[in-house]
């Protein structure tokens, strides 16, 4: 991809693609929007957003500001390559942002909840059915592990395919493979009883990967699902219950300080990103490798 067509991209508004995304910004101040994480539970909004260099920066994450493209990577586990392809087609349709007034209060106040789930059923819905099977998930381990959710976002209604956190939140896929949290965000756990050994997935995409690469509906041992490294110090209290500890994080630098991160809590953490070395994640191995 050409450098120049590369800068345009950078050049597309944050703000306006958050607004597309049900996120608004909970207050402002001069050049800065602040929101809530879309990668957390906050309390105080700690993802800000500077309006005149067109970069985003989580406080309780990112050493330096980063650009639209990376916060595409992130949202919807996306390669680079498909960062930016998702962007040139949003752009076709990007909604105006929402204008602030001068004492920094949104004209629309963003609600404290972005999504919320209406109902939940059996996954069904044939287009749903076909993004899963395009992802290389037999429905069998979709029946088993994920639900059908209708869930408002902005006044509008939709359909997605949920996964259960802990605490009665969804990781929501739509069709279009974009990402969604209902809130609030936390880690899915599945203990095996008698377990010593426990494995460690950043998505569920990853999971539900790994169970097709081996062959099993169900693992042998106890399986976390962070659904965000942020969660890693969160679940420290259940991993320590673990001799060992088979994490399949990304391979990118915030699987990297997340895996560090392990360890550094004194975990006997097992790297089993080499399965897919060359690849960003799990998924991403099997979509390319595997076979339904």
């Amino acid at each position: 991809m050409e450098r120049q067509h590369i800068t345009q991209i950078k050049s597309i508004s944050i703000e306006s693609y958050l607004e597309s995304q049900g996120m608004k910004p909970a207050r402002a101040h001069g050049q800065k929007l602040y929101y809530h994480s879309p990668f957390r539970t906050d309390s105080t909004p700690s993802f800000v957003v500077n309006l005149d260099s067109n970069t985003y920066k989580d406080f309780a994450e990112d050493e330096k500001p980063e650009d639209i493209i990376r916060l595409v990577q992130r949202l919807h586990k996306f390669s680079f390559k498909e960062a930016c392809q998702h962007l040139n087609n949003w752009t076709n349709s990007a909604p105006p942002p929402t204008p602030f007034l001068s004492n920094g209060q949104s004209l629309n106040p963003a609600p404290k909840s972005h999504i919320t789930v209406l109902n939940t059923s059996t996954l069904e819905a044939p287009y749903l059915i076909d993004y899963l099977m395009s992802r290389k998930i037999d429905t069998t381990l979709g029946y088993l592990y994920l639900t059908e959710v209708m869930y408002l976002c902005k006044g509008k209604r939709y359909k997605g395919i949920g996964f259960k956190n802990n605490e009665g939140g969804y990781e929501i896929k739509n069709a279009h493979g974009l990402t969604f949290t209902a809130r609030p965000k936390a880690a899915a756990y599945f203990p095996v009883s008698g377990s010593k050994v426990i494995s460690v997935f950043e998505g569920f995409f990853d999971f539900l990967s790994a169970l097709m690469y081996y062959r099993i509906p169900r693992s042998n041992h106890s399986v976390l699902v962070l659904n965000s490294v942020t969660n890693v110090t969160k679940s420290v209290p259940i991993l320590s219950k673990y001799q060992t500890l088979n994490v399949y994080l990304d391979n990118d630098e915030a699987g990297k300080k997340a895996y560090i991160n392990l360890r550094n809590h004194r975990l006997n953490v097992v790297d089993c990103s080499h399965l897919y070395e060359g690849f960003k994640d799990f998924n991403e191995f099997w979509m390319d490798k595997g076979n339904l």
